[in-house]
């Protein structure tokens, strides 16, 4: 059927025919959406004819020559066994280290970092990535921020969606797609004018949506697959479409791009990869092919490749899932599966050897881990060079002298040599001042404001740097000093007083080094939230659940995920309750949870939320009470 999404329509009030599962995806080969290792694969974007591989039990990033079969740096971007996956454009390579939250980006042609963002750990990052713009995704703090490809800072504000979010994904034309974990759809594009990422339609609610779904890039437009109730919504294409399917339980694993006539998705736990060719769904059960754990598929050139963990090959399908051996037999270990180049590359993690696809479907060997070549620190700049000798004597016509008292000046005559103490001191000096010091929000609910501060490191002028010293303050009296070796703050929450809009917050940051502490750096930022009128209708109640206490009691837990529009209101609000018995009780508009206790008879209650005359989503909960179990009687048993 066709989708027509307007605002504030549910996409779906009811089942329909089950058919076997999914999707259309994704047009063509989108430079864009690449997600955090086990939502999507490794897809890289270069032109030199040269790729990066992530090592996760090595942490390392490698770069190989598949015409050469060689590898050409190693690079340590993260410590062993972190999960991490890369990313790369035009001199850029962006390492996301899944299990402590960092996105790193790289200069390819130096070989240096440029700069390090931190989000939450555990697989809440996601990177998305095309020719102009770099993103991060948190999925845990619900936020996606722009940064700046060279040297990782946040540019501009960045977006909240007010609660967590299941999954984001960029498509062809750039166009940002963000999924909260209550099923609620926005989709966002980047403003020049206001530098901050805005919403450029009304965002709408898919029924059966939740922290297990995934979205899938097209070049225009995405594919949104909830596998709790079994829907798969294209969206955005010109050609929107609705699948209704069964229940898919267990780990799904989606294909991140396909052409739309051939999308895969393979399903772990049933050990089978789902087709869809030409509006037909295809059943393959791998499982029978040796392939018990499928991983995530990728098509190219017409094929579908699962690379199948612990079987140590790569499955090779055709379009209507006929098996197309011979399998690629791989080394044991994690394989991943990387398109780069009009190439497709098969890695294992901790391996020595990889494996090149070819456009002529020709399977190549390549070098993947060369222990004779040294690791390559991308963090470790070289320290600029103190000279140890008197310059020459033969000087320039204008030669700048230092006076004992810190003075300067030009001697005009050639043949006058500077005195001795012209000459820069030799030895390690007090590192310089660091540079680009910001701060970027994270999160904002009710009167407290989470931040993070960031900066650059600076010179270390002959000595090792040993940490740094920040002082953070606001104008709202917050005053406090941390002492960090990194280069980027733990968030820290800020109170605001009566509101957060408007509050200045500023960054001094101290290099230190064996040679004591540098000069000082500053930055600011002011953050401009003004309060929103809450929409009617707005999904503020997640769930309410109520459980027997004495009689006539009810022990009631509310869970809520408020938007930014209710958090930020400056009115009250209540929680409101009707059926057996009516009341309300006032909240924190920016509540996540509340408990207490009710009392009334057991039945039908409905809760919702108000702000002001606004009425938010309803959740309907029957509350009832388990029957007295009785004694048995004495005196009365049948003889």
């Amino acid at each position: 059927m066709n989708l027509s999404l307007r605002k504030g329509r549910r996409l779906f009030g009811s089942r329909g025919a089950t058919e076997v599962i999914l999707v259309i995806l994704v047009a063509g080969l989108v430079a864009a959406a690449l997600f955090a290792s086990g939502i999507a694969p490794t897809l890289l974007s270069t032109s030199d004819g040269l790729t990066w591989l992530g090592d996760n039990q090595r942490g390392e990033a490698v770069q190989v020559n598949p015409a050469t079969g060689q590898q050409e740096n190693r690079l340590k971007v993260a410590p062993v066994n972190h999960d991490i996956s890369l990313a790369q454009r035009d001199g850029l390579l962006v390492v996301t280290d899944a299990t402590n939250g960092s996105v790193t980006v790289i200069n390819v042609s130096t070989l240096i970092t440029g700069g390090r963002w931190f989000g939450n750990g555990g697989g809440a990052i996601e990177v998305l990535l095309n020719a102009k713009e770099l993103y991060v995704v948190d999925r845990v703090r619900g936020t996606v921020v722009r940064l700046d490809p060279v040297s990782a800072r946040p540019i501009g504000a960045g977006w909240m969606a007010g609660g967590l979010l299941a999954d984001a994904a960029m498509d062809g034309k750039g166009k940002l797609w963000a999924l909260r974990g209550d099923g609620q759809l926005h989709t966002l594009a980047w403003s020049q004018d206001t530098e901050r990422l805005v919403e450029t339609t009304s965002s709408v609610r898919v029924d059966g949506a939740d922290l297990r779904s995934r979205l899938v890039s097209h070049d225009e437009g995405i594919t949104l697959f909830a596998p709790e109730r079994g829907v798969a919504v294209r969206v955005g294409t010109g050609d929107d479409t609705v699948v209704e399917v069964g229940k898919v339980p267990g780990t799904i694993n989606a294909a991140t791009e396909a052409p739309s006539d051939l999308v895969p998705v393979s399903v772990v736990e049933s050990a089978t990869v789902l087709l869809f060719h030409r509006g037909r769904a295809i059943t393959v059960d791998v499982g029978k092919m040796g392939c018990q754990k499928p991983g995530e598929p990728v098509v190219y050139r017409g094929r579908v490749y699962v690379a199948c963990a612990g079987a140590r090959k790569v499955l090779v399908l055709g379009r209507d899932g006929e098996h197309r051996p011979p399998d690629i037999q791989i080394p044991a270990g994690e394989p991943k599966l990387v398109i780069d180049d009009g190439k497709l590359f098969i890695h294992v993690s901790g391996g020595n050897v990889g494996y090149v696809v070819n456009e002529d479907g020709k399977v190549t060997q390549t070098e993947t881990h060369d222990a004779t070549q040294p690791v390559n620190d991308p963090d470790n700049r070289p320290s600029p060079k103190v000279p140890t000798t008197k310059p020459p004597r033969s000087t320039p016509t204008n030669t700048t002298t230092t006076t004992g008292g810190g003075g300067g000046g030009e001697t005009p005559s050639p043949s006058v040599e500077p005195p001795p103490t012209s000459a820069a001191p030799a030895g390690p000096r007090v590192p310089g001042a660091p540079t680009g010091v910001s701060i970027s929000a994270q999160f904002e609910y009710g009167t407290t404001l989470r931040v993070e501060a960031s900066w650059q490191s600076p010179p270390d002028n002959g000595s090792p740097l040993t940490g740094f010293e920040l002082l953070l303050t606001s104008d709202r009296g917050f005053s406090q000093r941390y002492n960090l070796t990194a280069l980027r703050s733990d968030p820290v929450e800020i109170g605001c007083g009566s509101r957060c809009h408007g509050m200045r917050v500023q960054a001094e940051v101290r290099a230190a080094n064996g040679q004591g502490q540098g000069p000082a750096a500053t930055g600011g930022y002011t953050h401009n939230a003004p309060a929103q009128s809450p929409a009617t209708g707005e999904v503020v109640v997640n769930a309410v659940d109520m459980y027997e206490a004495a009689a006539p009691n009810w022990a009631v837990h509310a869970v809520f995920n408020p938007p930014f529009a209710w958090r930020t209101y400056e009115g009250s609000c209540t929680l409101n309750w009707s059926g057996p018995t009516t009341g309300s009780l006032v909240v924190l508009c920016w509540a996540t949870s509340f408990e207490f206790t009710l009392s009334g008879g057991g039945g039908n209650y409905r809760f919702w939320m108000q702000a002001g005359g606004v009425r938010s989503n309803e959740v309907q909960v029957y509350a009832f009470r388990e029957p007295i179990e009785r004694p048995p009687c004495r005196g009365c048993e049948i003889p």
